[in-house]
């Protein structure tokens, strides 16, 4: 987590905004700190602690998603070997069905997944294209003639 999330504030606001992103109750973020519970309810509605405390937790969401989305790239040539193997091992048809099924299906989200990105490039070079002043003299120049 950036530490410029936290600049400006004392080290138990620092803790607090760390355990309220863990998930602990007020109650018990209370006794640990230190502090009465009217002072934390205090610093909730102060609006530096506030900015800090959705940053760490917009954060701490990313840093989740970025562990499962790590972890499910680990599993995936995994899982598409077992579907491979339950597609041509000795499986019932149904199951053999179902794994080839699962198998075109990633297969073409990636392909899919690819297709998205090559338009998201080609309509970067498009607006870096439009924004240069010789094409767009070339295209006047060819707008002009019809």
């Amino acid at each position: 987590m950036d530490a410029n999330i936290f600049k400006g504030l004392s080290p138990k606001k620092i803790q607090t905004i760390s355990l309220l992103c863990q998930g602990e109750s007020q109650a018990e973020i209370s006794k640990i700190v230190g502090v009465a519970e009217s002072t934390l309810c205090r610093w909730k509605a102060d609006p530096e602690f506030e900015t800090a405390l959705k940053k760490a937790q917009r954060a701490s969401r990313e840093e989740g998603f970025a562990a499962a989305t790590s972890l499910l790239a680990n599993a995936v040539p995994q899982a598409v070997m077992k579907a491979y193997e339950l597609m041509e091992g000795k499986s019932s048809p149904s199951i053999q069905l179902r794994a080839a099924q699962l198998l075109l299906d990633y297969g073409f989200r990636v392909h899919q997944g690819d297709l998205a990105a090559d338009i998201e490039e080609l309509k970067g070079m498009v607006a870096q294209l439009m924004g240069d002043p010789s094409l767009q003299k070339a295209l006047g120049e060819v707008s002009d003639g019809y």
